[in-house]
């Protein structure tokens, strides 16, 4: 299974002949369920280095796990440098950006982080980095800022904290499909259910539960469980 996912994760970064390289990404509800997949899906990341952007969480009224990211990236031989994005100069989200292997985002306001990847010119930096095929984690809010419309995530989210959006929703489109975490989850659940159900027929919205995640790997897209899940069903 490794040997195959290191053949993947090297055909996924190589340029396709065109100087355009496969997308990596894997986008989940929570981390730490399905971290434990990444090898499966990627290959080894010994020796990689990341860059942890936790700036949703800043207005979350959630406590959030940043801590427990760093520690589930160290065990995969990640090593994680935290890039607070509202703070920091545009130089330095630059450098770190482009100096990492891993560009991972976490959870918390999905509007606030909108607003400050926009305003500091962070969505473009993670654009980029995308397209050289380099791996986006994105979590929680992180995974709903990937798509190309965050609108649909209000009912679970408050939209007044990225007022600087002025009505501007759109994502950062580095991916066709709209995660919609937390579903079953105790205290987003049920906002989860409601957006279901209402649908929105201009977004191709994938449920998550918290341990579940998207993997993306260039044209191929498919949703995986945390290895507990597959040793109940057994």
């Amino acid at each position: 299974m490794e040997q195959l996912a290191n053949i993947v994760r090297g055909r996924a970064e190589r340029s396709d002949g065109e100087g355009v390289h496969m997308k990596n990404l894997f986008l989940a509800s929570r981390f730490f369920p399905v971290a434990g997949r990444l090898p499966d899906l990627f290959g080894s990341l010994e020796g990689r280095r990341a860059v942890l952007i936790p700036t949703a969480g800043i207005v979350s009224r959630v406590k959030l796990p940043v801590g427990l990211h760093v520690k589930e990236l160290a065990r995969l031989g990640v090593t994680t440098q935290e890039l607070e994005i509202s703070s920091a100069s545009h130089s330095e989200i630059a450098q770190a950006i482009r100096a990492a292997d891993i560009v991972f985002v976490s959870g918390g306001n999905t509007f606030f982080l909108l607003q400050e990847l926009k305003r500091s010119g962070a969505d473009r930096l993670i654009a980029e980095h995308v397209a050289q095929g380099k791996l986006y984690i994105g979590i929680s809010a992180g995974a709903v800022a990937a798509g190309p419309d965050i609108e649909y995530i209000k009912p679970m989210d408050d939209h007044r904290k990225g007022a600087g959006l002025r009505g501007d929703f759109a994502g950062l489109d580095l991916v066709a499909l709209s995660v919609m975490p937390h579903c079953g989850d105790i205290l987003f659940g049920k906002a989860a259910q409601r957006i279901l159900a209402r649908g929105d027929a201009r977004l191709d919205l994938r449920a998550l539960t918290n341990r579940q995640a998207i993997a993306v790997r260039g044209a191929q897209t498919s949703t995986v469980a945390s290895r507990a899940h597959y040793r109940r069903q057994a």
